[in-house]
């Protein structure tokens, strides 16, 4: 069906030619109408040169698009790091973007961040859910992103625990069920020394109200992805046990590890690691707040899996000063950096590319003095390492 269109339109002229200075003694001649509607620098652009001037510019623009190829295009797109754009906004430009969003190289930077159902207010428990529009985009960009930079699973801490919502265990179970996502970096729940046990030093772990089942639901997400993770903070996730460090050990392109040690009274390790090899780990963060007596054999397996490739250790809280894990450290032959406690010396000394040492001194009960002395011979004694550039003291109460 073909549409007309007719459009009309007419001017009438003036009474008085002040208004139109330009026009005295018109004589009907249609040049002088040109010459008002000039323009206001004096050129004699009619309205049709500046529609062609218009169109020729678009036309440029265009080709000029058209013509960038689908890499560069991806290179752009990759730069975005707002994954409900990439989801929603961008497949409505064109059909080439909308191609272009579904590669994963249109993902390199997008995030997602899951949250938790908060519905405590002051203590109490109030009618009203929160955070569920937030979980639902979680949702919708784990199951549409063809690829994602990073995963942060973000639950409160004055939420009543992960999945303890219907809504929040339904939506997000199913997503990370079936989410196809290639990720590269995983954050698991993190615990808070702040938020647990009215400030006693024990941490207020996320994890700790989570069924096998759930904790089995997280371990299989980062066996999905374990080809594809560079980037893993597991925090307190060793409480999943046999999956979790099945998967773990077969993340064979891991490039750095940020580990938390629970409590030893909900860990069992019965040599998953052994024999395993994370060939391009670099950076390896051990943590712990509590005594760490108990891991003796996981530390083991653990550092025979990085103990080739691992460039910095960095161990915190007690870690820093646990003879398991300080004894380990001699079989890092290619350590660059340690941040250790001042018992780490020993153990250092035998490192010869190492060329960054903190040691941490803790003040506890003992005499500053003494605490200072045994520090001096402590550095004293790295003089004996040949590549050492730099060499710091931190402390810790």
């Amino acid at each position: 069906m073909r549409l007309a269109l007719e459009v009309s339109f007419s001017m009438a002229a003036p009474e008085d030619n002040d208004v139109f200075p330009n026009l005295e003694g018109d004589d009907g001649n249609d040049d002088d109408w040109e010459s008002y509607y000039s323009s206001e620098d004096g050129s004699s652009s009619s309205s049709d040169e500046v529609a062609e001037e218009d169109m020729s510019l678009q036309t440029s623009c265009s080709t000029t698009m058209d013509a960038f190829p689908d890499e560069l295009l991806l290179e752009v797109l990759g730069r975005i790091d707002d994954a409900l754009t990439l989801l929603d906004a961008v497949p409505l430009v064109c059909k080439r973007w909308h191609r272009l969003s579904r590669d994963p190289g249109a993902w390199n930077s997008a995030t997602v961040s899951i949250v938790g159902c908060s519905y405590f207010g002051d203590g109490d428990i109030v009618d009203e859910h929160e955070n569920h529009e937030e979980i639902l985009e979680a949702a919708r960009i784990l199951l549409h992103a063809p690829a994602l930079r990073r995963v942060s699973f973000d639950w409160h801490g004055d939420s009543p625990g992960p999945f303890s919502c219907p809504y929040d265990e339904e939506t997000i179970t199913s997503a990370l069920v079936r989410s196809r996502a290639e990720v590269r970096e995983i954050v698991f729940p993190q615990p808070d020394i702040f938020e647990g046990s009215g400030g006693l030093g024990y941490p207020d772990d996320p994890l700790e109200d989570m069924s096998p089942e759930d904790l089995s639901l997280l371990a299989d997400f980062l066996w999905r992805n374990r080809s594809h993770v560079r980037y893993l903070n597991l925090g307190h996730m060793l409480r999943a046990g046999t999956p979790l460090l099945r998967a773990l050990g077969q993340c064979e392109n891991l490039e750095e590890l940020h580990l938390m040690l629970p409590d030893p009274d909900y860990f069992w390790y019965e040599g998953q690691l052994r024999g395993r090899r994370l060939p391009k780990l670099r950076r390896l963060t051990l943590d712990s707040w509590y005594n760490v007596y108990g891991y003796r054999a996981f530390f083991k397996d653990l550092v025979g899996c990085v103990a080739q490739s691992v460039r910095h250790i960095r161990c915190e809280e007690s870690c820093e000063s646990s003879k398991d894990v300080l004894s380990q450290l001699s079989r890092c032959v290619e350590l660059r950096s340690l941040h250790c406690g001042m018992e780490g010396v020993a153990s250092a000394r035998t490192l010869t590319k190492l060329r960054s040492l903190t040691l941490v001194i803790h003040y506890s009960d003992k005499d500053q003095q003494q605490v200072l002395s045994a520090a001096e011979r402590a550095l004293r004694a790295c003089g004996e390492l040949p590549a050492l550039q730099e060499l710091r003291r931190g402390w810790r109460f």
